[in-house]
């Protein structure tokens, strides 16, 4: 958790945040104070992190590639932030004791809730190239939207094949990541609600 002063001249009253994502930033009070979701503009070092993790993991290749036209960051309570940043510390220390390098392992994923095929307790999640899920449903030229969340995949299980009456990872685990066998395309559970939060608002479409 870090503090900043609430005004430039203030020797006494400090801002708590969280970190970035959070209502109390000071960098989030610059266009709209308290708004939950800010525009980024196209010249944003974020902006360009999203366009970069998008392009990068699109993988289809019957469609043509399509671009980003608007990306949203998405702002929480640090009420919020902070169950998060406190399981996120605590795979941190678990895994540092059993030497798994990656740590924490936070990611930016991509969400697709199956209420159908999981445990209501399981997130399930899939990659930014995963157009496939939902392009069915809408015509070609549609513009799109999808949610880029933070994750904290910890150390995860890999498993070849679904297993929808699993709710929890097994000893030693903090989520599972499936290939693409008995599903379409690579995924990734998360078995704590305190293992994701929303980042990124992102709009897409094909290319104008």
């Amino acid at each position: 958790m870090t503090q900043f002063p609430s005004e430039p001249d203030s020797s006494s009253t400090l801002i708590t945040a969280i970190d970035g994502f959070s209502l109390n930033h000071p960098e989030n009070h610059h266009r709209k104070r308290y708004a939950r979701i800010l525009p980024l503009e196209s010249s944003d070092p974020k902006f360009a992190q999203v366009e970069k993790l998008f392009l990068k993991g699109w993988r289809h290749p019957n469609k043509p590639k399509h671009e980003i036209r608007a990306v949203f960051k998405i702002l929480s309570s640090d009420e919020s932030l902070e169950l998060y940043t406190n399981y996120k510390s605590q795979v941190q220390a678990f895994n540092l004791l059993s030497r798994f390098k990656k740590g924490a392992n936070e990611q930016l994923e991509r969400t697709f809730v199956s209420k159908d095929s999981v445990p209501e307790s399981t997130r399930r999640l899939v990659h930014p190239r995963h157009d496939g899920y939902g392009s069915k449903y809408v015509s070609r030229n549609t513009t799109r939207v999808l949610l880029l969340n933070r994750v904290v995949v910890g150390r995860p299980h890999n498993r070849r094949h679904n297993a929808t009456y699993v709710n929890q990872p097994p000893a030693g685990y903090h989520s599972a990541r499936l290939p693409g066998v008995d599903l379409n395309y690579e995924e990734t559970v998360v078995y704590r609600n305190d293992a994701i939060r929303p980042a990124y608002l992102v709009v897409y479409g094909p290319q104008l």
